[in-house]
């Protein structure tokens, strides 16, 4: 099966617990690893990351790679990658809300305000027209309480009148999921 599995560190080892990694299980996730670490460097960088999720690079595809790039290296190395699989593959639906939310809230505040919801919009569907109505729709219906800010309650409104919105973001998990 090639190398041998390097030995779990600390975090790795909550995951494998936590999921009940077997030692096979763990094969499989490093021939997967090795696999997609075309350099054979140890690490995956980001742009072997994205040959792993299949997704051509995005604010949203940079925003998960820095979010499990645990120690800031500007790679995964194993330990990582594992812990990665197995805390954002696991996500469900309000946890992925939640970390689009909060992607998209720049200054932090609790609030998406209609600029960053601008951007947002403009990344997960593009500047094309093919979503433009929708981009319409999704600015009219921004802030349902008129207060000028879209609340955490609010953006799951608007998703569930929009789900296309933040498909990117399932998608990306399911190929995560699919890959690994």
């Amino acid at each position: 099966m090639g190398a041998k599995v390097p030995v779990p560190d600390e975090k790795m080892q909550v995951m494998i617990d936590r999921l009940r990694l077997t030692k096979p299980d763990q094969a499989k996730f490093w021939t997967k690893f090795r696999k997609y670490d075309r350099d054979k460097s140890g690490t995956m960088d980001v742009m072997e990351f994205y040959k792993l999720v299949g997704e051509k690079q995005s604010i949203f595809g940079d925003s998960i790679f820095e979010l499990i790039d645990i120690d800031n290296s500007g790679t995964l190395d194993f330990s990582e990658f594992v812990t990665a699989v197995g805390t954002f593959c696991m996500f469900g639906k309000i946890d992925v809300l939640k970390f689009c939310f909060y992607i998209f809230d720049k200054d932090k505040n609790g609030y998406i305000e209609e600029d960053e919801l601008h951007c947002l919009i403009d990344v997960l569907q593009g500047d094309g027209g093919g979503y433009s109505n929708t981009k319409q729709a999704i600015l009219g219906a921004f802030d349902g309480d008129g207060d000028g800010k879209m609340s955490f309650p609010e953006f799951c409104q608007l998703h569930a009148k929009y789900p296309q919105m933040l498909h990117p973001a399932f998608r990306i998990q399911d190929s995560i999921a699919e890959r690994t």
